[in-house]
């Protein structure tokens, strides 16, 4: 069985590196990570991903805007669920309520939660 390819982005390392390491344990995944848009925005249009992860709060650019920027332009990723990852997730909601495909996990995670929810959203 082939690895699900997962990006994240969060601008704080210690959550990218708990993310990491806690999906790797949970399944059958293959984690990249990003911390700044910049990263993430060259890491969309190379490589498919089978689900991204976002933080919303972040400098710069929230995860809302990088998610809407995504789905408006055509690339690899146009069409790639995305997880919302937040403390606050009705903001989100609120903030993300017209881009497709989109899921929500509140802070703190549960790694068993999360790879329900990618397994849930990856089936073909």
């Amino acid at each position: 069985m082939t690895a699900k390819l997962i990006l994240v982005i969060d601008d704080e390392e210690s959550i990218l590196n708990m993310l990491e390491d806690g999906l790797e344990l949970q399944g059958n995944y293959e984690i990249e990570v990003s911390q700044n848009s910049k990263e993430f925005k060259d890491l969309v249009h190379q490589i498919k991903y089978d689900v991204l992860l976002i933080d919303n709060k972040m400098p710069n650019k929230t995860g809302a805007e990088l998610a809407a920027d995504l789905r408006a332009h055509e690339g690899p990723n146009q069409n790639t669920p995305i997880i919302f990852i937040s403390g606050q997730i009705r903001e989100v909601k609120e903030e993300t309520k017209n881009i497709e495909s989109s899921h929500y996990l509140s802070k703190p995670i549960k790694f068993e939660e999360l790879s329900h929810l990618i397994d849930k959203i990856t089936q073909k």
